[in-house]
């Protein structure tokens, strides 16, 4: 935890990174998720971090919970996307 608390600490003034995708941005992503979601999924992103896939993936699907472990990127989320 100390590491991607760190991580997403507000330092500055501005939080960093704004949206973090590790693996991918959700655009080289897209056609492979895209392929098995429709209206009707339920998707839980477990650590999901500030990733905007879960953002992305919830203008289809039926139902999207991102879970993460860090408070302080659980907190950036929610005011982003109260």
């Amino acid at each position: 935890l100390g590491y991607w608390e760190s991580f997403y600490k507000v330092s500055d003034g501005k939080q960093k990174p704004e949206f973090y995708d590790w693996y991918y941005e959700f655009d080289a992503l897209r056609v492979i998720l895209m392929e098995h979601v429709d209206s009707d999924t339920k998707i839980i992103d477990v650590g999901c971090g500030n990733s905007l896939v879960p953002v992305e993936l919830a203008k289809t699907a039926q139902e999207v919970v991102g879970l993460d472990y860090s408070p302080i990127c659980i907190q950036q989320m929610k005011e982003r996307f109260p």
